[in-house]
C-alpha cells in the first residue's frame, strides 16, 4: 500500500516461502520424488486421482500431483491443480485430466508440460512455461492444444475452447487444420466439425462459470500431506472463496504485496488459511482482550486522475484515495475555469469517486463493471477495465450509455443529467527502479484504448482493418542500452500489421508503427506512423505518443522485483502533436480518433468545430484525437534476448504511388540497382538507418522521345527515429535528413517561325508559316515534408498474417514440427538465413512543383528486400543453379475509374547459367496469374541481373535483382533477391513488389 508516497512492508511472507519451498522440493528433491509436478490447491470431495493402475482414491488439498497420475471427477467435483512453475489447471464436474510430462528448470526457466484432457470443463492459467512458444500443450479430442502466455477454458461436449487472455491459442486438429486464436474474447467453436474462431458469447461463458464454479453443498477435505485424511468440513463459502482466489485481485494487496507471481502466491496464501482453519490454536492460548482503542485510519492510495467531460474539457491531478469497505473512495470539490493551474486543464464540477478496489482479473488485466462517480448528489454509473500488477494499479472506464468508438453523446452540448466527466483514467504505484543498464529487452501488453474500442493500439478503429481478416498486434518492446551504450540508445517499437481476407474485406489493409526512446526517468516518447487503404480510402496516420507520469513523478511503476508497468497515450498531456487520420482524398470521410478537435497544445484545452456527429466531420481536414493504454510488464520470451548483430544490406523495393484527388492515376516506385536501396543496423546505439530511391520516366509525347524523369530519394532511421531490437524486429520513421524529389527534362522556352507544306497548287508546293514551340533541358528539386515508416517482417508479424496456416517444409515436402511438436511456422524467401532481410515501408509526401501547385503523393504499403550482395569477384563463372522462394507484392485494380490495392502473395522459381550470365525468372500463382520472364547481366556486374516479363492476358513488365549469400569466391550464391513491376496492356490491373529464393539442391 502506498500512504503519503511510502510503501509499507509487504503480506504474504509466509506464502512466497511456501510456494519456493514446493519448487525446491518438487524440482530438486531425490530421484524418488523426482516425478512429482504439483499439488492440489482446492478440492471438493467429489474428486479422485489414479496412478500406475492403482484404484481411484480421493483427492485431498495438498496431495502430491504426480506426472501420468489421472484426475477425475464425477458430477459435483471440482479440482484445483498447481504445477510447480505456477501454472494452474481448474477441472470441473465429470472430468478427466492427465499431466503427460512436466520438465522445468526454474533458474532458466525453460521446460515444457503436456497434459490430455479428455473430457469435461477445464480452465488453464499460464504460468513461467506459458511464456515460451510451445512451452504448453494439451491434447484435446478435437486435436493438440498450445496456449502461449495466457489462459483459456475449454469444454469438450460443446468443443469450444475459448482464449481469456494471452499471447495465442492455437489448435491443431485431427485432420491436420491448425486454427489459431490472437484476440482474448473469442472461441474457437468446433461444433460443426470445421472449426471457426468467433466472438465468445455469454452461453459460452455461462457454460464454463457453471462448471467451474462451486456447485454448493459440498465441503472441502485434506489436512495438507499427501497421504490424504479426512479433516473437517468447511462449507461451500470456503471452497467459493479458494476458487475465487485464483482471480480476485485487490488493489491495496498488490500495491503492498512484492509477489513474483500473484496467482501462484494467493492460491498458496488460500491453502494456508484453509489448513489454519482445520488445525485450529489449542484451548489454553490466550485470548484476545477487546479495548476501547479507535479503530485505524483506513488506507490509503495516491493517484493521478485525468478526465474529459462531455464538452471536451480535460482535467489532470493528483489525489488521494481512501480504501472503505473494499471500494477505492475520494471526495473532490469543484474547480473553475479562473483557478486553472498547470495540473488543471479545464473546469470540472464536484465529483465522488467510488471505485471497485478488488476486481476480477486475469492475469493482471481485469474487467470494471461497476465503478460509480457521484455528480450534483446524481450517480453517473461506469465501466471499462483496470489493470492490477504488483505495485501498479490502473482504470480506466467510461460514463455508460455512451457507444465507442464514435461517442456520440460527447458531441453535442448535451441534455443529459448529470454531466460529469465521459472518460476516466486513474493509475498510480510505486516507481520502478530499473537494474543497470544491461541491454535488456522488456515486454509490455497494451490494453485497447476504452473510448475508441480498437484492438490495435494507438490507432484510430474509424481507419483499421483490424478485425477484418488476418492480422498481428505486437507488444510494446522496451529496449535499454548495452552495458557501455548511451543513454540515448535506449529505444521501444510497437506495431500493427492487417490484410483483408475474402471477397467482402479485398484490398482492405492497415498498418501502424510506433516507435522512440526512453528513459526511466523521462519515461517513453516517440511517434507513430502508417495508413490503411479501407475500400479504396486511402488514410496516413501521425501523432505523438508519450508515457504518463504516476502521481510521485515515475512514469515506470511497480514494485523492483516484479516488471515495471505504465500508462501511454497518444496525442495526450507531454506531446505536441495530436493523433492524427489525414485522408489522401478530399471526398473521404474519416472519423476522429477521440471525440474532439483541438487548436493547438493542450495549455487551456477547448473543443473546437465539433459538429454535431461524427460523419460530417470533412475529411479533408483530417481527424485528431488523443487514446490512452494501459500498459503491463510481462516476461520477455527468450528469443527476444541476445545481443542483435550491425550489418550493411543492399537491396530492392517497390510500391505504388497515388496523388491526392486524383484517383484515376496510379504510378508504380521500382528501383534497379542494389545500390539504390540501403539498410543499415547499428547495434551499439539500437538505431537504423535506411534509404531508398526510385526514378520514374514519364513520356510527355506519344513517340516517346521527350520524356521527365523524376527521382524519389527517401531516408529513414537515425537516433529518435528508429528502433533496433534484434537482427529481425527493427524499424524507422522519416529521418531529420530530409527526402527529396528531383525531376529533369525539357520545357518551352521560346517559340521560332517555321515553314510546313500543305498543298499544291498545280505543280507548285504551298506552304505556311507557324510557330514551333523552342524546348530546353531544365533541373528541378524540391525537399519532401514526408511522414514515413520502414518496417521489418518479424516486427509486424508479416509471416504470421501473409502466410497464415503455412509451414516449413522439408526436402520430401513434409511439414517440419519444433521441439514442442508444433509445426514450425512458414517464414519468406528463406527459412533461416541471416543474408535476407525484408519487410514493409510507406509514406505521404508534400511538395510544390515547379509550377507552384501543392502535390501530396502517398505510398501506402509497399515492399522492400536486401541482402548481402554477392561481390563480381565472387561470382562462379561456370555452372548452373535453380532458386525457389517467394513473391510479395501489391496489386492495383482499376475499378468504376477509381484504382484499389491489395497484398498477394506467391511462388517464385528462377534458373541462371553463370557461364552465360542468363537465366529464366517465374511468379507463379500471384493473383492467381503466371509471369514468365528471361534475365540477364552485364560482364562488368554479374551478381546483378535485368529481364523482362511477359504473361497470359497481356501482361507486360520488368523485373531487377541480385545474387546474395556467398559461400565463398567463385561457389554458388546462397539465394537472389529483386524486384518486378508488371500490368495488363488493357491499363486495367497493375503490380508490383518483391522476391527472394535460396539455392535448390541438385538431385
Amino acid at each position: 500500500m502506498v500512504t503519503n508516497g511510502q510503501m509499507t512492508p509487504r503480506r504474504g511472507a509466509l506464502a512466497i516461502a511456501l510456494l519456493l519451498g514446493a519448487s525446491a522440493g518438487l524440482v530438486l528433491s531425490a530421484p524418488a520424488d523426482a516425478a512429482k509436478v504439483g499439488v492440489a490447491a482446492a478440492v471438493n470431495p467429489d474428486a479422485f486421482s489414479s496412478l500406475s493402475g492403482v484404484p481411484n482414491k480421493q483427492l485431498n488439498i495438498g496431495k502430491s500431483i504426480f506426472y501420468n497420475e489421472r484426475i477425475k471427477t464425477t458430477a459435483n467435483g471440482l479440482v484445483q491443480v498447481l504445477l510447480v512453475d505456477g501454472s494452474t489447471f481448474t477441472v470441473g464436474p465429470n472430468s478427466n485430466l492427465v499431466i503427460d510430462k512436466f520438465v522445468y528448470d526454474p533458474k532458466k526457466k525453460t521446460g515444457e508440460v503436456v497434459a490430455t484432457f479428455s473430457k469435461g470443463s477445464m480452465r488453464f492459467i499460464g504460468g513461467k512455461l506459458s511464456k515460451n512458444a510451445g512451452g504448453v500443450k494439451v491434447n484435446t479430442p478435437s486435436g493438440a492444444l498450445a496456449i502461449r502466455g495466457g489462459m483459456f477454458q475449454g469444454n469438450t461436449d460443446r468443443k469450444i475452447y475459448s482464449f481469456l487472455y494471452g499471447h495465442s491459442m492455437t489448435l491443431r486438429g485431427r485432420n491436420g487444420k491448425v486454427h489459431t486464436v490472437y484476440q482474448p474474447g473469442y472461441t474457437l467453436d468446433l461444433s460443426n466439425g470445421f472449426g471457426n474462431v468467433r466472438p465468445t458469447t455469454a452461453e459460452d461463458t455461462a457454460v464454463f462459470a457453471k462448471a467451474l464454479s462451486n456447485r454448493g453443498g459440498s465441503s472441502v477435505t485434506g489436512n495438507g500431506g499427501d497421504g490424504g485424511g479426512e479433516g473437517g468440513s468447511q462449507g461451500a463459502q470456503q471452497q467459493a472463496s479458494a476458487n475465487q482466489a485464483i482471480q480476485s485481485v485487490s488493489v491495496q494487496d498488490m500495491i503492498s504485496d512484492a509477489t513474483r507471481e500473484a496467482i501462484a502466491t494467493d492460491i498458496i496464501e488460500q491453502i494456508e488459511e484453509l489448513q489454519k482453519k482445520e488445525d485450529p490454536p489449542p484451548s489454553n492460548a490466550p485470548t484476545s482482550t477487546p479495548t476501547n482503542s479507535p479503530p485505524p485510519p483506513p488506507p490509503e492510495i495516491d493517484a493521478r486522475v485525468i478526465h474529459i467531460d462531455e464538452s471536451g474539457n480535460l482535467a489532470d491531478f493528483d489525489q488521494t484515495f481512501q480504501v472503505i469497505d473494499k471500494r477505492l473512495v475520494a471526495d473532490i470539490p469543484a474547480i473553475a475555469s479562473s483557478e486553472l493551474s498547470d495540473d488543471h486543464l479545464g473546469t470540472r464540477p464536484s465529483l465522488q469517486f467510488d471505485f471497485p478496489e478488488t476486481l476480477e482479473c486475469i492475469e493482471g488485466f481485469c474487467s470494471v463493471t461497476d465503478a460509480q462517480v457521484i455528480v450534483g448528489g446524481e450517480p453517473v454509473n461506469y465501466f471499462g477495465q483496470a489493470i492490477v500488477k504488483p505495485g501498479f494499479f490502473g482504470y480506466h472506464v467510461i460514463s455508460e450509455g455512451l457507444a465507442p468508438p464514435e461517442q456520440e453523446a460527447l458531441l453535442s452540448s448535451s441534455e443529459q443529467a448529470p454531466r460529469g466527466p465521459s472518460t476516466l483514467l486513474v493509475f498510480g504505484g510505486k516507481k520502478y527502479n530499473f537494474a543497470p543498464p544491461s541491454g535488456k529487452v522488456y515486454t509490455f501488453q497494451l490494453a485497447n484504448d476504452i473510448v475508441q474500442g480498437d484492438a490495435a493500439p494507438f490507432a484510430s478503429g474509424a481507419s483499421s482493418a483490424i478485425g477484418e481478416g488476418n492480422a498481428a498486434v505486437s507488444p510494446l518492446y522496451l529496449k535499454e542500452q548495452g552495458a557501455e551504450g548511451a543513454p540515448e540508445s535506449n529505444v521501444w517499437l510497437q506495431t500493427s500489421f492487417a490484410v483483408g481476407t475474402g471477397k467482402d474485406s479485398e484490398g482492405q489493409s492497415f498498418i501502424n508503427v510506433a516507435l522512440g526512446n526512453w528513459s526511466s526517468e523521462e519515461g517513453l516518447q516517440g511517434s507513430r506512423r502508417g495508413g490503411s487503404d479501407l475500400d479504396r480510402n486511402n488514410y496516413s496516420f501521425s501523432g505523438d505518443i508519450a508515457s504518463l507520469s504516476g502521481p510521485d513523478g515515475g512514469h515506470f511503476l511497480g514494485n523492483d522485483d516484479a516488471l515495471p508497468n505504465a500508462v501511454l497515450t497518444l496525442g495526450g498531456p507531454g506531446t505536441e502533436e495530436l493523433g492524427r487520420d489525414e485522408a489522401l482524398h478530399d471526398a473521404e470521410i474519416i472519423l476522429p480518433i477521440d471525440f474532439r478537435e483541438v487548436e493547438g497544445d493542450f495549455e487551456g484545452l477547448q473543443v473546437s468545430n465539433v459538429p454535431d456527429r461524427p460523419s460530417e466531420i470533412p475529411g479533408g481536414d483530417g481527424g485528431t484525437g488523443s487514446t490512452y493504454h494501459l500498459a503491463a510488464g510481462f516476461e520477455t520470451p527468450e528469443d527476444l534476448t541476445g545481443d542483435a548483430a550491425s550489418g550493411q544490406f543492399k537491396g530492392y523495393a517497390a510500391g505504388f504511388q497515388q496523388q491526392a484527388n486524383n484517383r484515376g492515376s496510379i504510378r508504380s516506385l521500382v528501383n534497379y540497382s542494389p545500390d539504390d536501396v540501403m539498410l543499415d543496423l547499428d547495434s551499439e546505439s539500437n538505431t537504423v538507418d535506411a534509404s531508398m530511391r526510385f526514378q520514374q520516366f514519364i513520356p510527355i509525347r506519344a513517340n516517346g522521345d521527350i520524356k521527365v524523369s523524376k527521382t524519389y530519394t527517401y531516408t529513414f532511421g537515425g537516433q529518435g527515429r528508429s528502433a533496433l531490437i534484434n537482427d529481425d524486429i527493427f524499424a524507422a520513421l522519416e529521418s531529420m535528413e530530409p527526402s527529396a524529389i528531383t525531376e529533369t527534362g525539357k520545357e518551352i522556352v521560346d517559340y521560332e517561325t517555321k515553314k510546313r507544306l500543305v498543298g499544291f497548287n498545280g505543280w507548285r508546293p504551298v506552304f505556311e508559316e507557324y510557330q514551333s514551340p523552342i524546348r530546353d533541358r531544365y533541373e528541378f528539386s524540391e525537399t519532401l515534408e514526408t511522414k514515413s515508416y520502414m518496417i521489418s517482417a518479424d516486427a509486424m508479424g508479416a509471416n504470421e498474417v501473409l502466410f497464415k496456416d503455412q509451414y516449413a517444409k522439408g526436402p520430401e515436402g513434409e511439414t517440419l514440427m519444433g521441439p514442442t511438436g508444433q509445426p514450425i511456422q512458414k517464414r519468406a524467401f528463406c527459412q533461416d538465413c541471416k543474408y535476407i532481410k525484408w519487410g514493409a515501408w510507406g509514406t505521404r509526401s508534400s511538395y510544390t512543383d515547379r509550377r507552384g501547385r501543392n502535390v501530396t503523393e502517398d505510398t501506402h504499403l509497399g515492399w522492400w528486400i536486401t541482402g548481402d550482395v554477392v561481390s563480381p569477384n565472387d561470382m562462379p563463372g561456370a555452372g548452373d543453379a535453380n532458386y525457389a522462394g517467394d513473391v510479395v507484392g501489391t496489386v492495383a485494380k482499376l475499378k468504376n475509374g477509381q484504382w484499389n490495392q491489395s497484398v498477394a502473395t506467391g511462388k517464385l522459381d528462377a534458373y541462371w547459367n553463370f557461364r552465360h550470365r542468363a537465366g529464366t525468372i517465374d511468379i507463379r500463382d500471384f493473383d492467381n496469374k503466371n509471369i514468365h520472364g528471361v534475365i540477364g547481366a552485364s560482364k562488368e556486374s554479374p551478381q546483378n541481373f535485368v529481364g523482362g516479363l511477359g504473361g497470359k492476358g497481356g501482361i507486360v513488365g520488368t523485373t531487377a535483382g541480385s545474387f546474395v549469400g556467398s559461400p565463398g569466391r567463385g561457389q554458388t550464391p546462397g539465394g537472389i533477391i529483386g524486384n518486378f513491376d508488371a500490368r495488363k496492356l488493357n491499363g486495367n490491373w497493375r503490380a508490383n513488389g518483391i522476391y527472394g529464393g535460396t539455392v535448390v539442391p541438385p538431385r
